[in-house]
């Protein structure tokens, strides 16, 4: 059967595991159209099976232009944008199931990830997003609307939506600001936990800065989106950034450090206040 879906993958840098992936793939490769975005690797992905879609950037250009050009490729009615470093643990019979549902909707999977803490909880995750701007996509098991839900997302490919190419560098607030204006344009979002995945949470090759850009993303997206409080929400999100890294040493969250890098000059202020409560909630 031919599944009106087409799976779109993102790598740079990393040729063995999308040779892993286009291996677990399987039959889904015979099915679906699988497309993936070299996103200016230095040993450019090749060979690859020749059912296999293969866009290649020039350079590193991130990934909201990889994503973009991963629309543009696709010939199918419904896109699922994927992480390279991941594990499907579901078939023929869910893709065709998310292809159906995702025609008129935005439509998350359930994340699974290896190297951190899935955060469950609903009531107190929207607190703390309306308090920072942070996203808590769900983890857990139960369907429905929502406000945000994970990178790994299905959608119509005539969406009038697009990623903003102004996010820099590779994988922080592109997926985030998407699912906000599709909400705006009238597309709902929703959780389906029924499909899960599995997600290595492997760094993409080469990307050093990444801490950095994730603070001028997240200071970016919110200027973009909340004019009235986003310098209150971005002081909370350090608050919160700074006690995960204490909690979660080994996540690959951002540095709560980084932010005074790309930060400091602009938000003097409000960084020493934020700065202040923190000590205050670590110390007390």
């Amino acid at each position: 059967m031919t599944i009106d879906i087409s799976l779109v993958f993102a790598t740079f840098n990393r040729n063995e595991i999308v040779e892993k992936l286009l291996q677990e793939l399987g039959d889904i490769k015979d099915e679906c159209e699988v497309i993936v975005i070299d996103d200016g690797s230095f040993s450019p992905v090749y060979p690859t099976p020749p059912e296999v879609k293969v866009c290649r950037h020039q350079k590193n250009m991130g990934s909201p232009k990889s994503w973009n050009d991963g629309i543009e490729a696709a010939t199918r009615k419904v896109v699922l944008t994927l992480p390279d470093d991941i594990h499907l643990k579901f078939g023929l019979d869910g893709l065709k199931e998310l292809s159906e549902m995702a025609q008129d909707k935005v439509v998350g999977l359930k994340v699974v990830d290896k190297s951190s803490v899935a955060f469950n909880h609903r009531k107190l995750g929207k607190l703390i997003y309306w308090l920072s701007g942070q996203v808590f996509p769900m983890h857990d098991d139960k369907a429905g609307f929502a406000d945000f839900v994970s990178g790994t997302m299905a959608f119509p490919r005539d969406i009038p939506i697009r990623f903003d190419e102004n996010l820099k560098g590779n994988g922080f607030r592109e997926e985030t600001d998407f699912q906000l204006r599709a909400r705006r344009a009238g597309y709902p979002v929703y959780y389906f936990p029924k499909l899960a995945l599995e997600h290595d949470e492997i760094r993409r090759g080469g990307q050093s800065d990444r801490e950095e850009s994730n603070w001028e993303n997240h200071r970016y997206f919110l200027r973009k989106n909340y004019h009235r409080t986003w310098r209150i929400k971005l002081g909370f999100y350090w608050i919160y950034a700074t006690l995960r890294n204490l909690s979660q040493p080994q996540t690959t969250f951002p540095n709560p450090l980084e932010f005074y890098k790309g930060l400091l000059k602009f938000e003097i202020g409000w960084v020493s206040l934020f700065s202040i409560l923190t000590i205050l909630l670590i110390f007390r």
